[in-house]
């Protein structure tokens, strides 16, 4: 028998990325609530069984962590980024986690997170293909800056409360200036980066987003349709196009 490495590891693969997911605990990403469709948010908070991925899929996957965690490891070799630092286990990370339960964001993970001039700023790093790449010409795309504005007054909250006291370069005091989206383009490596200024209109349309969202969460009720030319890409169709919904 003729060894087939390929499939073999297609097969890894396939069955690694579309194992059922461990955690049931239920709330909403930040990285999905920037998405128009307010079904596929849903879905999303109660982690309904997400279609299989493809090996193409696995493999744009894999090959976008895998720049993304160089960047971030980047980051802190050149000390411009700060660590976090688990307080149970004394574990160095890069990411700062954060949480927002008033926003039904269980747990969410910043990238990275500079101090300058005792300035906080988030970085976005975003591993794109050349066509994501050419769409953000003047600015990040819409579904990152509400993932970025969310991030910036979470992690303000958190540092309000507390959580972040054991970090030596952070106080109380500090307020996080921005976010910078740093695009990186995983066909040739080019880069782009844009800096966005805390904008507290944003944030409240996010809120007052999530307060509808709410409605439909809290009562288990499937939100409207929003048709769309992306409908036939959403992991979720095969439970939309049947109006299924959670028991």
């Amino acid at each position: 028998m003729k060894l087939n490495i390929k499939k073999i590891l297609s097969n890894y693969l396939k069955e690694k990325h579309n194992a059922p997911r461990k955690s049931k605990k239920f709330g909403l990403s930040p990285s999905i609530i920037g998405d128009d469709c307010l079904r596929k948010i849903y879905y999303s908070y109660f982690k309904i069984e997400q279609a299989p991925k493809t090996i193409l899929n696995i493999l744009g996957l894999e090959g976008g962590n895998s720049l993304h965690n160089h960047f971030q490891k980047w980051l802190g070799d050149a000390k411009l980024a700060i660590d976090y630092i688990d307080p149970e286990t004394k574990e160095v990370k890069v990411e700062f986690p954060i949480s927002l339960p008033e926003l039904k964001i269980r747990k969410g993970y910043i990238d990275r997170v500079l101090v300058w001039n005792n300035k906080i700023y988030l970085v976005e790093i975003k591993s794109v293909g050349k066509e994501k790449f050419m769409y953000c010409v003047k600015q990040p795309q819409k579904d990152h800056k509400v993932q970025g504005t969310i991030y910036i007054f979470a992690f303000e909250n958190n540092l309000l409360d507390g959580k972040y006291d054991h970090i030596k370069a952070l106080n109380k005091s500090m307020v996080v200036e921005g976010i910078i989206y740093l695009y990186v383009n995983r066909d040739n490596f080019n880069m782009k980066e844009f800096y966005v200024e805390r904008n507290e209109k944003d944030f409240l349309k996010i809120c007052n987003k999530i307060d509808n969202l709410s409605k439909y969460i809290d009562n288990k009720k499937l939100p409207p349709l929003t048709n769309g030319k992306i409908c036939k890409y959403c992991p979720y169709l095969d439970w939309c196009k049947n109006n299924k919904n959670i028991k």
